[in-house]
């Protein structure tokens, strides 16, 4: 959008300057278009209360947008539908809302919760529902959550002009070309015969990373040489979520059972690597062996 000459300003409740795209910190691109409001709200209360906290975070996020100068043609809202009918209160805008996965498919241990958290989830969860039909127009990230929102709101399929339209994540496309013109250039072909698995996801315990281990653990135990095979797990980490500091190190944990060797790379270390091929020794920060 902005590449197009539309103005573009993101709202956000949290922004971290090291770990987010450099498009938001560059100044020729977004960079002066970041406006952050609602850091200083909790993101839970003593470990409780993390989708209310959410919903408050972004709704005040939400009402600096409406009590700015700025009057916008379209708002893009990315997870968190509570706010969608606030927003519409500013004249002519419309709102797409971007959803990821319905947020009550992710609460684990529903039923055995007690009976104050159940009728706490119901509230949230009806909110969230009424919400989502609040949009004017409705995007998911593939197909099968398509039919995962389209299972979890049956009603949508009464609101033919609400039915979700995927819309894939897009990537830079640059970086590849710039690859596919050096080997043009050099007359070479790329060749490799290491064999390498990928799971990109948040280091979350619903995501089931471990499976990825135990099939790797599996495969091995099959082949007689394995030395060019390995498994590469990447993702979301965020020092701020506990559950992504204990996931990873019980993963840790699992592949020490397992006797595999693994090696953990910072972020920072990949973009050392980029600058400085041959230095070997900043390449890698080995945890296990």
């Amino acid at each position: 959008l902005k590449a197009n000459g539309h103005d573009v300003t993101i709202y956000t409740s949290h922004h971290d300057k090291d770990r987010c795209f450099n498009e938001t910190i560059d100044p020729d691109i977004l960079g002066n278009n970041i406006q952050v409001y609602g850091d200083w709200i909790p993101r839970h209360v003593f470990g409780r209360l993390h989708a209310l906290m959410s919903i408050y975070r972004m709704l005040w996020c939400s009402l600096r947008v409406l009590w700015s100068e700025s009057k916008y043609d379209i708002i893009f809202i990315d997870q968190v539908s509570a706010v969608i009918p606030f927003l519409k209160l500013q004249k002519k805008v419309k709102v797409v809302y971007y959803c990821h996965h319905p947020d009550l498919l992710l609460v684990q241990n529903k039923d055995k919760a007690s009976v104050l958290k159940q009728n706490y989830r119901k509230v949230i969860d009806w909110f969230e529902a009424i919400t989502t039909a609040n949009c004017d127009e409705l995007l998911v990230n593939s197909q099968y959550t398509k039919s995962v929102v389209l299972k979890t709101f049956p009603f949508l399929k009464k609101m033919p002009f609400l039915e979700p339209k995927v819309v894939y994540p897009a990537i830079d496309t640059n970086q590849y070309e710039a690859i596919e013109k050096y080997h043009k250039t050099n007359n070479d072909k790329i060749v490799n015969k290491r064999i390498t698995f990928l799971s990109i996801n948040r280091y979350e315990r619903k995501k089931q990373i471990d499976l990825a281990i135990r099939s790797l653990n599996k495969l091995f135990s099959m082949l007689d040489n394995t030395e060019n095979i390995k498994l590469i797990i990447a993702g979301g980490y965020d020092e701020r979520v506990l559950e992504n500091k204990e996931y990873f190190n019980e993963l840790i944990q699992f592949c020490d059972k397992m006797k595999l060797k693994y090696q953990f790379l910072k972020p920072e270390m990949i973009d050392n690597n980029n600058n400085n091929n041959n230095d070997d020794e900043k390449k890698k920060d080995t945890i296990g062996d």
